[in-house]
């Protein structure tokens, strides 16, 4: 029976992903943040990565 359950270890994680990237985490926390501070955000979005912030964009 364990065997049939494997493919969880892979959706889980990936439906995890989908809410962060689309629903639930970036966009809503993006649109806070243009409404409260929208010219120093902006400028952030534009050189800062959504995900993994401490890396620059090129």
């Amino acid at each position: 029976m364990l065997p049939l359950w494997g493919w969880v270890t892979i959706a889980c994680p990936l439906l995890m992903l989908y809410f962060l990237f689309k629903i639930t985490g970036i966009p809503l926390t993006e649109e806070y943040a243009v409404k409260s501070k929208p010219d120093a955000y902006r400028e952030y979005q534009r050189t800062t990565s959504a995900f993994v912030p401490w890396f620059r964009k090129a």
